[in-house]
């Protein structure tokens, strides 16, 4: 039996011709979304239909989506952002077919952090722009995001779901 799942893949374009919805190609807009939307609800309903056959208590997901799905991103491309913004409104809907069974699903839409998707997408010469648009004015750790993860899929998050939280130092706050 599987207690948690935790959808966190994701891909995005960082070619030049990428970042404009004028130039950027079906092929690396549906890459994408297969990835980063289609792979999320994949998993949830494998999650779903495992957990009716051998439910366990408290069962949880949590999804990852990206603080550019919320503000319409600076950075990044098209594809990426709506991608992103897809699993939020797909995390609700699971939300609320998933609740009669006693699982929360929630998501976590991380801002700027120190991954290699993010190397690959940043520039040296756009970073300090972009820390100046975070409060904090850093970019985020791997482990800040993972504490949140651990919290929500824990016991004490039993009565959180359906909800999006920030993590971003304030680089977007609702």
């Amino acid at each position: 039996p599987v207690a948690v799942l935790v959808t966190c893949a994701g891909v995005m374009a960082t070619s030049a011709a990428a970042a404009s919805i004028a130039t950027m190609t079906a092929d690396v807009w549906e890459r994408t979304f297969a990835v980063n939307a289609l792979g999320t609800f994949l998993c949830v309903r494998e999650f779903l239909r495992r957990y009716a056959e051998q439910a366990v208590p408290a069962g949880r997901i949590v999804t990852m989506s990206s603080a550019a799905a919320q503000i319409g991103g600076y950075r990044g491309d098209a594809a990426y952002i709506a991608s992103k913004a897809a699993v939020i409104g797909f995390t609700k809907i699971a939300a609320r077919q998933a609740a009669a069974a006693g699982i929360t699903v929630n998501c976590v839409a991380a801002g700027p952090v120190a991954t290699p998707m993010f190397d690959r997408a940043m520039d040296e010469a756009s970073l300090p722009g972009l820390l100046d648009r975070i409060p904090a004015g850093r970019i985020g750790q791997p482990a800040e995001i993972a504490a949140l993860v651990a919290h929500l899929a824990g016991q004490d998050a039993g009565f959180i779901t359906g909800a999006t939280f920030d993590v971003n130092g304030g680089y977007s706050m609702r």
